[in-house]
Parts: structure tokens; sequence; C-alpha cells
């Protein structure tokens, strides 16, 4: 362990405790708007994660079926199990979009008033 770890170690406990310490000193209309704000940001992160993921696992199988069938060189036991792979990061993309437009929808259904 150099100098520079234990100063960032050091940086990370004291910020930590400065956050407690505001955080405690907030009155509840201060801790519901730093509850929503975290509700909101942790909900966007995820969005932002699912969807990248998404498109990072297609291009990923694409790119790799691509380039596994541009290869002419004889075919090996390894080669079937990649092109298996990249078939399979396809799928889970494919799987991916499937759940953010049922995520989407469901969503869209909460937000729509209640007719009686």
């Amino acid at each position: 362990m150099d100098a520079s770890l234990l100063i960032a170690i050091l940086a990370l406990f004291i910020t930590t405790i400065g956050t407690a310490a505001a955080v405690a000193g907030l009155n509840d209309e201060g801790r519901a708007r730093l509850v929503s704000w975290t509700k909101s940001a942790a909900s966007q992160s995820y969005k932002i994660g699912a969807i990248g993921f998404v498109i990072v696992s297609l291009v990923n199988g694409s790119v790799g079926v691509y380039v596994w069938s541009i290869d002419t060189s004889t075919l090996t036991r390894r080669d079937v199990l990649t092109l298996i792979l990249f078939l399979l990061n396809i799928g889970i993309g494919l799987a991916g979009i499937h759940h953010l437009i049922e995520q989407k929808k469901l969503t869209k259904e909460q937000k729509l008033p209640a007719e009686d």
C-alpha cells in the first residue's frame, strides 16, 4: 500500500462522515427532497445502464457473427462454441429489448388515470 491509496481512503472516509453529518442536519422537507432526488437519479441510472447493456450485447454479438462468417479457416469445435456465444449475446440483447418494452408498457398503464 502506498501513500496515495491511504490518502484516497482517508479522503473517502472524511467525505462520508461529512455527508452523513449534512444529511442528519436536514429537516423533514429537505430529507423528502433528497429521497426524491436519489430515487430519480437511481431510476435514470438504471435505465441508462439497461439500454447500454442491450446495445453492447447486440453490437458484440452482431460483430462477432460477422467476423466469424468472414473467417476462412477450417472449422474447429472452438469456432462453433464462439459462434454460439455470439448468438447468445444477440439473444440476450433481444430479450433485453423485450424486457425494456414490457417495462415501458407497465409504467404507461400505471400512469393512466383509472376509468370508472
